[in-house]
């Protein structure tokens, strides 16, 4: 089959792994008033309203360089109160996903994105149980903005040049893997079976995968590149290509922190097939209907994975395995680039990363 043949040229397949978004907290090197005076002068415009990022308040932004948050003021945080305040959200979504009456007045996102927030809080408590002080500046922004659009790069880098580089620390990283391939032509099961959610388009067809919490360390999301740039009128860095689907792993906390050191793959217990495959199972004169027809239905509900019992999911987990697949695999990709993302995340904030 020459499509097949085709597909599983990896050249043609995987287009890019970069990083997607980068979070950097750190505190000024030079007075707190001269930075802002000179964030201004590299574009940056303060903003009428204020961050709802915890202990940060002044909110600077560029078109294409990112946000800079500045802290108002140093506090203490009861940590206790806040694990007081986590379980209660938790409780309180947990109700809210299954219709049930709770005390909060707020929708399910607006629920996790405060869970979120004080998630993020306890990671940086103190071993007596207190933030006992924030860093100057949350710095938001996306390197690959820096090859797309004149001046980012100085801007974006201006602003990190004025940063205490011993307190830096990253506290949110994306790392983005495209493919040449709709992602509506792919079968993508997890077999770790962590929370799953899909959204399909207008016709029915997947759009969007997420995989894991959007408050946990790590958040991996699948999505149709081009129909995202398309619904928010982004920069397309394909055009002369119709299809890109992107394997995007949102590493937070110490997944972040701890990125170059830490023994992790973000997209360990992915399995990624292409739909061609069902005529390769459909011909294969070993396999008995019963068989043919079982895997065929995974390919398609790979959530079904899930729902058999443990004896028999390592049977059918092990016969997926033995299936050719198209050439996107983001596992061996992650571990093959990791270092390279490395290389650049360390050339962007100026700094050897370490795992404290």
């Amino acid at each position: 089959m020459a499509v097949k043949t085709q597909l599983n040229k990896k050249d043609l397949c995987l287009l890019d792994a970069t990083i997607d978004k980068l979070t950097v907290l750190a505190d000024i090197a030079i007075h707190k008033d001269e930075f802002v005076e000179r964030v201004q002068s590299l574009g940056f415009e303060m903003q009428e309203y204020k961050s709802n990022n915890y202990g940060y308040s002044h909110v600077f932004m560029h078109e294409h360089a990112g946000r800079i948050e500045i802290a108002e003021q140093r506090k203490l945080v009861d940590a206790q109160d806040l694990s007081r305040k986590r379980l209660k959200l938790i409780e309180d979504i947990k109700r809210a996903k299954q219709g049930q009456a709770h005390e909060n007045a707020l929708s399910i996102g607006e629920m996790e994105s405060i869970l979120e927030n004080i998630q993020e809080q306890l990671a940086q408590c103190d071993e007596r149980g207190c933030l006992d002080r924030l860093k100057d500046v949350r710095y938001e922004f996306n390197p690959k903005y820096y090859e797309c659009f004149e001046g980012v790069r100085e801007a974006s880098q201006g602003a990190l040049s004025m940063l205490d580089k011993q307190s830096q620390r990253i506290s949110q990283i994306h790392l983005a893997f495209d493919y040449h391939v709709q992602i509506s032509d792919l079968s993508i099961i997890d077999t770790k079976s962590r929370k799953e959610t899909i959204i399909k388009g207008r016709t029915k067809k997947l759009e969007t995968m997420y995989l894991g919490t959007r408050s946990g360390r790590n958040h991996v999301c699948i999505y149709d590149k081009k129909q995202e740039n398309k619904d928010k009128g982004t920069l397309d860095q394909y055009g002369g290509l119709t299809k890109v689907t992107r394997f995007e792993a949102r590493l937070r906390n110490d997944y972040a922190r701890n990125f170059k050191e830490i023994d992790f793959n973000p997209f360990e217990g992915l399995l990624v097939y292409h739909l061609e495959t069902i005529e390769q199972i459909g011909n294969d004169e070993s396999m008995k209907w019963d068989e043919k027809a079982k895997l065929m239905y995974l390919l398609k509900n790979p959530s079904a994975l899930n729902e058999m019992g443990k004896n028999v999911k390592p049977i059918w987990k092990k016969k997926l395995a033995t299936l050719t697949r198209i050439d996107i695999n983001p596992i061996e990709d992650f571990g093959q680039k990791k270092y390279s993302l490395v290389g650049k995340l360390e050339s962007i904030i100026g700094k050897t990363l370490d795992s404290n």
